[in-house]
């Protein structure tokens, strides 16, 4: 099976925008190690402003993160690095962005690829 590699995002991402992590991290709240997804899943998510008050001690305004609600599922515990994808028909998804944390309830952040480029490619290209 030929597998394409994901688009890197070149610009940042919008307020407003609907996003997709993808991982298999925690499916509870208690004891996180004891219930990490043998499966594969996702979370829909919207990205909000650094300045909401929802993201107060997740994101920076004018930092390389970014800040989601929960639209459905949270990512959790085991999901940190995991993508976070636009949401395009047919496999056209773009890597906006990496998973590096939530509240477990409503509010996650990420690393923002279109920041970080320069260094992907040099990582990449070794």
């Amino acid at each position: 099976m030929k597998v394409r590699t994901a688009r890197l995002a070149t610009a940042r991402v919008r307020p407003g925008r609907i996003v997709r992590q993808y991982g298999w991290g925690a499916t509870c709240t208690t004891d996180e190690n004891a219930c990490q997804s043998p499966v594969l899943k996702q979370s829909v998510l919207r990205v909000v402003r650094p300045d909401d008050r929802r993201c107060e001690g997740y994101t920076a305004p004018g930092g390389s993160d970014f800040c989601m609600v929960k639209v459905s599922a949270i990512p959790a515990g085991g999901d940190s690095v995991g993508p976070i994808m636009s949401v395009a028909p047919r496999g056209g998804e773009t890597l906006l962005g990496v998973f590096d944390g939530s509240d477990r309830q409503r509010v996650a952040e990420a690393g923002e690829v279109s920041q970080q480029r320069a260094w992907i490619r040099s990582v990449i290209r070794r």
